[in-house]
């Protein structure tokens, strides 16, 4: 199994052995303090990827500091695979303002990479991985991330408590509960709470990265 959240149930049989996937070493990130901080998400799909919370922790984040803001991806939703989230969570969250007021903002890059691009053009010219997936199985991007040194602000549920160790390579959110055992999420991914529970806890974690690098 590539987790223990993966293979939860079968721990206990001799048969059965724990293997985290592996990638290569890709290289190092820009190592320039005169630069603006550039936060950086990887993937697709606005709502699953929690893009409506990144946008709110860009607004506020840019008043105070001198950043830019990736993402290499998109902000749509794919309603036949990801059917645990609902039309309207999805539209309440305004995803054409979202979309519309990136586009205007010249601090801010919104589009997909080819992967060549993403490791040779985008992980090494970024400072901080924000991943606030609302869904997430593994999360390799974290991984790609770490491999250039980037720390990593994340939330706390699936294999990703298993990658990143609170307080050393990044910060976990906790504020969006899930019952260990079952990985059932006590907050509902489709309610207000789980995206005002995630912006209070990550902009602390961020605020923190930007101001003791």
């Amino acid at each position: 199994m590539e987790s223990r959240i993966a293979g939860k149930d079968f721990w206990g049989n001799e048969k059965m052995e724990l293997c985290y996937p592996t990638i290569s070493a890709y290289g190092k990130r820009r190592e320039n303090s005169s630069q603006p901080i550039t936060l950086l998400c990887v993937g697709y799909g606005g709502y699953i990827k929690g893009y409506d919370v990144v946008y709110k922790l860009y607004k506020t984040l840019s008043v105070k500091y001198d950043i830019r803001l990736v993402i290499a991806g998109s902000l749509g939703h794919d309603y036949d695979s990801y059917k645990e989230v609902t039309r309207e969570a999805y539209e309440r969250e305004g995803f054409e303002k979202i979309q519309a007021e990136f586009s205007n903002d010249p601090k801010v890059v919104l589009r997909p990479f080819r992967r060549e691009q993403l490791f040779e053009e985008i992980y090494p010219k970024a400072d901080i991985f924000i991943q606030l997936s609302r869904m997430e199985t593994f999360g390799y991007s974290i991984l790609e991330a770490m491999s250039f040194g980037l720390p990593v602000v994340s939330c706390e549920f699936t294999a990703i408590r298993e990658i990143v160790e609170d307080g050393v390579n990044g910060y976990l959110v906790r504020s969006n509960k899930y019952d260990v055992d079952l990985n059932d999420y006590r907050v509902n991914i489709n309610s207000d709470d789980w995206g005002r529970n995630c912006y209070k806890e990550a902009l602390v974690y961020i605020e923190q990265l930007i101001e003791k690098p």
